[in-house]
Formats: C-alpha cells, sequence, structure tokens
C-alpha cells in the first residue's frame, strides 16, 4: 500500500498571504511558529494546531509517496515549477474541498507511474492558484527524496534530517 498523507496549503510569505488556505486565521497569535512547524512535518498533530476563522475548513490534498520510477519522471521537468507540476500529477490525486465535497483525479498508467490529466493540475490552479499546484509538487518531491524514517522530511536540507 502507498504511503499517503493528508495535507493543506500553507505557504505564505508577509507580503503574499494569499497563497494559504483562506480557512486559516493568519492574524492568530504564534501563527508564523505554526505554520513554520507544520511545513517543517506536515503531521496530523501540528495540523491540527493551526488556528481556523470561526465556521472554515482547509481543503485537504491526499498526497502520495512517490516511487522511484515516478520520482524519474518527476524530476525529467526542465525546471522547478515544471517538477512541481509533473509531482502533482503523479503524487496528488484526490483531494477535499473546504465544502466538504471529494475531488478525485482522472488517472492512468504508463510506465508503471500513475499521474493524472493536465485538466488535474489546472481545476486545482484555477481553484487555489499556482502557488497551491508549486506547494502540493514541491511537498511529494521532499517527502519521496528523504528516507523514510525522517522526523521531518519537508523543507529539509541534505544532512540536517534527523533519523528516528
Amino acid at each position: 500500500m502507498a504511503d499517503t498523507r493528508t495535507i493543506i496549503l500553507v505557504h505564505t510569505t508577509p507580503a503574499h498571504r494569499n497563497g494559504c488556505d483562506p480557512a486559516i486565521d493568519l492574524d492568530a497569535d504564534g501563527i508564523a511558529a505554526l505554520l513554520s512547524a507544520y511545513q517543517r512535518t506536515r503531521s496530523d498533530e501540528d495540523r491540527a494546531k493551526i488556528p481556523l476563522r470561526h465556521g472554515a475548513r482547509c481543503a485537504e490534498f491526499v498526497i502520495t509517496r512517490l516511487s522511484q520510477a515516478a520520482l524519474r519522471y518527476v524530476m525529467a521537468g526542465r525546471n522547478d515549477v515544471e517538477r512541481a507540476q509533473f509531482a502533482c500529477l503523479a503524487g496528488c490525486h484526490a483531494y477535499t474541498d473546504a465544502e466538504g465535497r471529494e475531488h478525485k483525479a482522472r488517472v492512468t498508467t504508463h510506465d508503471a507511474v500513475a499521474y493524472a490529466d493536465d485538466a488535474w493540475i489546472e481545476s486545482i490552479g484555477d481553484e487555489y492558484g499556482a502557488t497551491a499546484v508549486q506547494e502540493i509538487g514541491a511537498t511529494i518531491i521532499q517527502w519521496t527524496q528523504a528516507p523514510r524514517r525522517a522526523l521531518a522530511p519537508f523543507g529539509w536540507a541534505p544532512g540536517l534530517v534527523l533519523a528516528r
């Protein structure tokens, strides 16, 4: 069975607060530290600590750790943007939107790699922005590149990930 995780969108900078899921309360005390912790671990525990606006719900994206064959496909991209898009196509085939509706990609398999068609990332990009596709794809790549035993495999610098 493939390793999967459910993630929410948290990428934000002081100049660009719109990359983050709109359900997240960016005015809450300590929000920067909470978002940073979640970006490092992508754990359910750290996600639960992120404050949401009253009555709001985050979109949740299901990501899969890539096989080496899929990673080869992803890393064949010409630049970081294309690699993140390929990773999203190969490693994110479902999400639940803020209203609780499930969305599933149309998936095909080629050379032992299951991937969605371009319409899938177009729909994510239309709904959540290109930054969302980049965040999802980068997270999938980072998770796949880190060893399974890594405590905090996201946003890691090689040599800085502690083993369990």
